[in-house]
C-alpha cells in the first residue's frame, strides 16, 4: 500500500515533500519499504538516475558512498 502522503508524480514534487516522505519512510516495515521501492521505480516520468537519487536519499546512511542529503537532492531540481 502506498500512503497518500508519500505519492509523487515529478521529481520536483518529491523534492517539495522529501523530508516528510523520508520521515514516513523510516517508520515503514521492511515489506512496505520494498513495495515503496517498486512504486518509486515504476514512475516513468522521472529519469532513472533521478529515481536512484531518490532511493539513495531514502535509504543510504550518512557516511555511505551513496549517501544523498536533502540539499544534494535539490541540485537535481528542474526550473519551474
Amino acid at each position: 500500500m502506498i500512503y497518500d502522503d508519500m505519492r509523487f508524480y515529478t521529481f520536483n514534487e518529491f523534492y517539495d515533500q522529501g523530508v516528510r516522505i523520508k520521515n514516513h519512510f523510516i517508520s515503514l516495515s521492511v515489506d512496505d519499504k520494498l513495495v515503496y521501492r517498486m512504486y518509486v521505480y515504476s514512475n516513468r516520468h522521472i529519469k532513472d538516475y533521478l529515481l536512484d537519487k531518490i532511493w539513495e536519499y531514502l535509504n543510504e546512511p550518512f557516511g555511505s558512498t551513496y549517501y544523498v542529503s536533502y540539499d544534494m537532492l535539490g541540485l537535481y531540481q528542474t526550473k519551474r
